[in-house]
């Protein structure tokens, strides 16, 4: 691998990450224009700039990678003293997550240009430190929780799919991250928390932190009906987006048929609506 794209990727967090899925997995990423602006609402958690931020968008299109594992990995990358909690609807998820965490930081090329190095005899599949104190813990929201505090908690798809049909569920949930997740947080004004996924329900824990007013809200939904223009780390540029704000609820299967039918393109000037399987992983 070039050592200047390595060596690119230590200040650019899409070169980062493009690197990091395609040595982890072999995803390569697009470049399509949703990514710029994800990326830059991530780095403005990153560097403390925004404290609580959430983010909805339809599956595949790279939320748990970049959002949760390229994001854990370069807080880890730059503060290595970081302590970092990874909450998920799924157990299975949530190892999953910590282990491609891990992998990125013990990747030869990422050795190459950051000092951060996982500790020895503390690698977990959901619990690892760094050799000077950072960590990464990842539990389902049903899980296991106390006893371990954070200054970054990354809460990725906090329901299921299968939960939209049942109030009970949804409300345990929310219930769960206001009584147990938040309190994870070594300070609660510095602590910093993202949640990011698609929506199930118009009463989901998405909904929850928008009526609340205290989040800032970024919504990257299937279809576009109006223009706005979003500033980026990386420029501005017209962006065709939707409200998520109103949402019937959807069963497993019409969410899954719409995702795979459906895709919005970010772009300058119009909306193109492109199959699914084009976006993220050409």
């Amino acid at each position: 691998m070039n050592n200047d794209i390595i060596t690119i990727a230590k200040y650019d967090f899409i070169a980062f990450a493009r690197i990091a899925l395609r040595e982890l997995d072999g995803t390569h990423m697009s470049d399509d224009r949703y990514i710029e602006l994800l990326t830059s609402r991530l780095m403005e958690v990153a560097d403390g700039s925004t404290r609580r931020l959430l983010i909805n968008l339809p599956p595949r299109h790279l939320k748990t990678q970049l959002g949760s594992v390229c994001f854990a990995a370069w807080i880890l990358a730059h503060n290595p003293d970081t302590k970092i909690m990874v909450v998920t609807y799924s157990q299975e998820l949530a190892h999953k997550i910590a282990r491609s965490i891990r992998s990125i930081l013990q990747a030869e090329w990422f050795k190459k240009v950051f000092v951060t190095r996982v500790a020895k005899g503390h690698a977990q599949v959901h619990n690892f430190a760094t050799s000077v104190g950072g960590e990464v813990y990842a539990a389902s929201i049903d899980g296991s929780l106390t006893g371990f505090g954070a200054d970054v908690i990354i809460v990725d798809d906090p329901h299921n799919l299968t939960d939209a049909g049942f109030a009970d569920r949804l409300e345990k949930t929310i219930e769960r991250f206001h009584s147990i997740v938040v309190q994870r947080l070594n300070n609660r004004r510095k602590g910093r928390i993202l949640v990011i996924g698609h929506r199930v329900h118009e009463d989901d824990l998405s909904a929850d932190l928008m009526q609340s007013g205290r989040w800032e809200h970024l919504a990257l939904p299937i279809v576009a009906t109006k223009k706005q223009t979003y500033k980026t780390e990386y420029g501005s540029g017209g962006v065709e987006k939707v409200s998520f704000c109103v949402l019937t609820p959807m069963t497993l299967k019409t969410l899954s048929d719409c995702a795979k039918s459906w895709s919005i393109r970010l772009s300058n000037s119009c909306i193109s609506k492109t199959p699914m399987h084009s976006l993220s992983r050409r």
